[in-house]
């Protein structure tokens, strides 16, 4: 197989022959083995039968996309950012909130739900919050945070050690939902927000399994 080098200062043309080799490796692929592509022997003979258009088609979407790829990744770094949390596991529910409490938001909990928070064994760990900006089905949400490529979702320990330390972050992000799924694999979530109606937090499990979040919400998750 053809092995294909980055090299640093390409010119316009010796990026476009990069791109004819992928395209050349990829119809390698598809006259040996179709399925590791994802394609059936019927696809696979339908594009090769039609190589050249398949090729013009192909280096359109591997040459100029890549511009569309580097904006989008500059998009999301706009949207994205890190606290250190440093969680007590030993704490109660009930104190583990009562920050909240005093300092004025209402409370809503689902103690069923609540019970099932989720704990990690780690006492230091950097949670990232990011914001997709569209709404999420959270039934899905584990894709976004794969492609994203983090491991986890934060849990809700980790993340309120940092609300509570970093009460300004509510000035970038005025909703972060957390998200966990219980035993029984269904979804959970707490959710923070500062509303027109004041500051509230609402745990609780959706009877809609195709529940969105709003494209306001942010969400927590770990590397």
């Amino acid at each position: 197989m053809t092995e294909v080098r980055a090299r640093k200062n390409l010119k316009i043309s010796d990026k476009q022959a990069l791109v004819s080799k992928l395209i050349n490796m990829i119809f390698g692929i598809l006259r040996n083995n179709p399925k590791c592509l994802g394609l059936s022997n019927k696809d696979a003979r339908l594009i090769l039968n039609n190589e050249v258009r398949a090729k013009y088609l192909l280096n359109s979407l591997l040459y100029f996309p890549l511009r569309d790829v580097a904006e989008d990744l500059r998009e999301d770094a706009k949207n994205v950012f890190r606290r250190l949390s440093k969680p007590n596991y030993n704490q109660t529910a009930q104190k583990m909130f009562s920050f909240f409490r005093k300092n004025g938001w209402e409370i809503e909990f689902d103690d069923d739900v609540i019970s099932t928070m989720p704990k990690n064994k780690k006492i230091k760990i950097p949670v990232e919050f990011f914001h997709k900006g569209v709404s999420l089905r959270y039934n899905v949400a584990e894709v976004e945070l794969k492609s994203r490529g983090y491991k986890r979702w934060a849990n809700p320990y980790e993340v309120v050690d940092i609300l509570k330390k970093n009460p300004s972050i509510f000035q970038k992000a005025r909703i972060i939902d957390v998200l966990w799924k219980d035993a029984n694999g269904r979804l959970c979530f707490i959710s923070f927000g500062e509303y027109h109606d004041g500051k509230k937090i609402k745990a609780y499990r959706p009877a809609d399994p195709e529940y969105k979040g709003g494209s306001a919400v942010w969400l927590a998750a770990v590397r």
